[in-house]
């Protein structure tokens, strides 16, 4: 009785660490994704709801006043992947 007592210590403390460790890997996960990049995407369209294709897009990082550009696409659309953090200015 003795050895299945301790037997079920031993897994139960074997739980708790495995627990432990798994919250610790999915916080730090999580952290790491709030500090990285993000995307930004959208339509391109005028005043009547037209789409705009081939409209050169620029996305200002206002914190650092780094400038990205890229152009839509024939459906008007435009995507700016991996960009860092920060509060983006939009213009076509």
């Amino acid at each position: 009785m003795h050895q299945i007592q301790s037997f079920s210590k031993r897994v139960a403390g074997a739980v708790r660490a495995l627990c432990v460790l798994a919250f610790v890997l999915i916080a730090g996960t999580a952290a790491a994704q709030v500090a990285g990049t993000g995307t930004i995407q959208g339509t391109i369209a005028d005043s009547t709801g037209a789409v705009v294709p081939n409209a050169t897009v620029t996305i200002t990082n206002v914190s650092t006043g780094v400038k990205h550009t890229s152009p839509s696409d024939s459906s008007g659309i435009y995507v700016f992947p991996n960009l860092d953090i920060g509060a983006p200015t939009r213009s076509a």
